[in-house]
C-alpha cells in the first residue's frame, strides 16, 4: 500500500491488493472520535482500514498503537464501513452500528463517511479547509486526480507513502454447488462475455451469475 496527499498522507497499493492486519471476526473499529484542529484525519478505503486502526489504536491482542503512546496529537483513521467489524456494506451479515455521517473536526457539521478509494480523494480534493490530511487508496489515484489536487486551493501536489503489499488470488470454497472454473472461464466471467452458469455447464438451467462486488470507486473493485 502506498500513501499520498496534501499536508500528509494519502494510501493506496499499486496494483495489488493491501489486506492490512484484518483479522477473523472483524477488526477494531471503535465510536467515532472527534479530532481536534491539531490531529492528523484520513479517510478513504474499507480494504485498509483495518490496517489504519491497529497503526492507530493498538490490536485487539494487546498491541500498542500510537494514540496509546501519550502523543498531544491523535492519528484519526475514519473506518469507511458502517459495519464496526470491517465487514463492506454489499457482504452478507454486515450491521450499520457506525453512523453513515462523520464530523471531520470538532465544531463542524457531519458529512457523508467516505468510502473507498476514489470516494477519498474525491473528498480530499474538496477539502478546502484542511479537515483531511491523509486518505487510504488500494490503487493508485489517476492523473486526472492528481491534476485536480495540484490545482485544488488547499490540497496540493500529492506524496506516496507505500505501506504494504499483497497480491490478488482467487478464492475457492472447499464446500460448493459452483462448478469448477478454468483461467479462461474465469476471465470470461469477470470481463462478463459469460453471463448464466449454464454457459458454463447446460445442466444449470440459466441461472444469471449475480455479481458482488464493491461499490463504484472501489480501489479493490478497480484492481
Amino acid at each position: 500500500m502506498k500513501m499520498y496527499g496534501k499536508r500528509g498522507v494519502c494510501a493506496f497499493a499499486a496494483g495489488a491488493l493491501a489486506l492490512g492486519l484484518a483479522v477473523s471476526g472483524g477488526g477494531v473499529a471503535q465510536a467515532d472520535a472527534a479530532p481536534s484542529s491539531t490531529d492528523v484525519v484520513g479517510v478513504g478505503s474499507d480494504t485498509l482500514q483495518d490496517m489504519l486502526d491497529f497503526g492507530a489504536d493498538g490490536s485487539a491482542q494487546g498491541l500498542t498503537g500510537y494514540n496509546q503512546l501519550g502523543n498531544i496529537n491523535r492519528l484519526i483513521s475514519f473506518d469507511a464501513t458502517a459495519d464496526a467489524n470491517a465487514r463492506a456494506a454489499y457482504l452478507p451479515n454486515s450491521t450499520s452500528s457506525l453512523s453513515p455521517t462523520v464530523v471531520l473536526r470538532a465544531g463542524t457539521k457531519p458529512v457523508q463517511r467516505p468510502n473507498g478509494s476514489g470516494a477519498g480523494i474525491k473528498a480530499l480534493n474538496l477539502d478546502h479547509s484542511h479537515n483531511i490530511d491523509f486518505i487510504r487508496m488500494s490503487r493508485p489515484p489517476t492523473a486526472a486526480e492528481q491534476s485536480t489536487a495540484a490545482a485544488s486551493s488547499g490540497v496540493g501536489s500529492l506524496e506516496v507513502v507505500q505501506l504494504a503489499k499483497e497480491d490478488l488470488t482467487m478464492a475457492v470454497a472447499n464446500t460448493t454447488d459452483a462448478p469448477a472454473l478454468t483461467t479462461t472461464q474465469l476471465k470470461a466471467i469477470y470481463t462478463c462475455s459469460i453471463t448464466k452458469w449454464s454457459d458454463i455447464d447446460p445442466s444449470l438451467s440459466g441461472n444469471t451469475i449475480v455479481p458482488v462486488i464493491p461499490q463504484v470507486g472501489s480501489g479493490t473493485r478497480s484492481v
